[in-house]
């Protein structure tokens, strides 16, 4: 049986990088200039009419190796320029075959790559129990060498995609694998659970309801959530992912310290996303493996639609219609007296004597302003408001104050 694998591989050196990025880059020019030799023949057609050239894999005359711009796709074997004729090949038949849409130009700038290898361009062997070594190249021109782990040993496959995401790289191939057939087919199984009785498919029947709080419940009481380091890595993630995202809206759009803000961003994203992948797969085989139980019936629910905002509703016209919530304004302003602001020495003396007393008293002479302005949110039982504040006395002092609030009558 064939079955897919796909790891993450590890460049080694920044020679195996750079040369994954320019034999790619080669791959894809010849792919787009195809795509848009086709695109220009099927306009040509469509005003004059004719006959269409039929799509081969020739390429030759739309690389130019005299010309100065491309003197590094000398570098590139003519293998990786023959693969892009070949996928442009069968992009177009996949069409036709009503698999996939119309092929376009692929996306140069700030784009994932990916590189296709034959069997003559790579080999891999195994350098310990777990760790493969892919060595790329001819052997006239050298390319790289990656490293991956697997988990399982697999057949050497007769070609392989390495496709980038962000700053990982990964490695895709088919390969042989023994298959042990089950006990019964799926038609076989349906018919003996058929006989059953209400009581005994109870019995090894098992429910799964998900949850945004909880994410999988099941109706024989087990509940699967994320463990407790995996709740903090992802809370530490998304703490990241909001640094750098201010980090980005303090900088310029489009400069070089924008981009890496980005690119930080977006591995705190992808780590995330591998943190619940790895819940996800976990749980997953807890459930399956299961042997008393035979029948899995889970929730058609959608977690993000529950979690998402929800987008405004608009008329006909495209106006905005009302969700029932009021925006009312807010201003206060508050005199507040003050005791003890003021210490006051009076001196209490007899006339014509030289006789005097003193006594010390605190008076209320000063008072407190303080002004408030806002806008209160008003929606059912729910009141959301942002307050701001501005106090001070006669004492020259100004405090100023930036409060949120929320509040729910029951």
């Amino acid at each position: 049986m064939i079955t897919g694998r796909k790891y993450r591989v590890k460049a080694l050196g920044k020679e195996s990088r750079e040369m994954f990025f320019t034999w790619s880059a080669a791959q894809m020019l010849i792919y787009n200039a195809l795509v848009q030799e086709r695109m220009y023949f099927l306009g040509f057609f469509r005003k004059f009419g004719g006959k269409l050239p039929p799509i081969d894999q020739k390429y030759s005359h739309l690389i130019n190796r005299e010309d100065g711009a491309y003197a590094w796709m000398h570098k590139v074997p003519s293998q990786i320029f023959r693969n892009g004729a070949v996928l442009h090949k069968k992009a177009w038949s996949n069409y036709f075959a009503g698999i996939t849409r119309q092929p376009i130009p692929k996306r140069v700038k700030g784009a994932d790559r990916s590189l296709w290898l034959t069997q003559e361009l790579f080999s891999i062997k195994q350098v310990s129990k777990n760790w493969y070594e892919l060595s790329v190249g001819t052997k006239t021109i050298s390319g790289g060498r990656f490293l991956f782990k697997a988990h399982r040993p697999f057949t050497e496959p007769v070609s392989v995609h390495l496709k980038s995401s962000g700053t990982e790289i990964f490695i895709s191939f088919s390969c042989e694998e023994e298959f042990q057939q089950y006990p019964e087919t799926k038609a076989e199984k349906i018919a003996r659970l058929s006989q059953y009785g209400k009581d005994e498919l109870l019995n090894i029947s098992v429910g799964i309801d998900r949850g945004v709080v909880t994410p999988f419940q099941l109706s024989d009481g087990r509940r699967f959530d994320y463990s407790q380091t995996q709740k903090d890595r992802l809370k530490a993630s998304e703490r990241r992912k909001k640094h750098y995202q201010r980090m980005m809206a303090r900088r310029i759009k489009g400069s070089s310290n924008w981009k890496k803000a980005k690119e930080k961003a977006r591995c705190c994203s992808r780590y995330a996303a591998y943190v619940r992948r790895d819940f996800a797969h976990k749980t997953g085989h807890a459930i399956v493996g299961d042997e008393s139980v035979e029948i899995i019936g889970i929730e058609d629910l959608k977690i993000k639609s529950m979690t998402a905002r929800p987008e405004p509703k608009k008329s006909e016209g495209g106006e905005f219609l009302p969700d029932g919530a009021e925006i009312k304004p807010f201003v206060d302003v508050t005199v507040t007296p003050s005791f003890g602001d003021r210490k006051v020495k009076n001196k209490v003396g007899l006339g014509n004597t030289s006789g005097s007393d003193s006594f010390d008293a605190r008076i209320a002479n000063n008072a407190l302003v303080n002004g408030t302005i806002g806008v209160n949110a008003v929606k059912g039982s729910h009141t959301f408001g942002l307050h701001y504040s501005v106090g001070g006395g006669n004492d020259g002092r100004l405090d100023h104050l930036l409060k949120a609030k929320y509040s729910y009558q029951f």
